[in-house]
């Protein structure tokens, strides 16, 4: 069982991380990662490429469950879904 959520953040990307952001694909593997000291969400969860460049975040409206379960040790196979910008791979014990 899967859940999704959706990447946002794409304009403040520098070009490095814009260019990773346009060369992810469909099925991809990717990371999630808490950011609990960005100044504008506590709740923050940084989305990274394989390679670990930022891709953007987990949407504000969607984040602070999610945010918990990650900070509570939780673990997931995450992969990029387009066309809905899309994080799939988080275990049904969050829906």
């Amino acid at each position: 069982m899967t859940q999704g959520y959706t990447i946002t953040a794409q304009n403040h990307l520098s070009a490095e991380e814009r260019l990773a952001w346009e060369r992810l694909r469909p099925g991809e593997a990717i990371q999630l990662r808490r950011e609990p000291t960005n100044q504008y969400d506590p709740n923050a969860v940084l989305v990274l490429n394989a390679e670990g460049v930022k891709v953007g975040y987990i949407k504000k409206s969607q984040n602070a469950e999610l945010a918990k379960w990650l900070d509570d040790g939780g673990v997931g196979d995450w992969r990029y879904e387009k066309p809905n910008l899309c994080v799939t791979g988080v275990p049904a014990v969050l829906g």
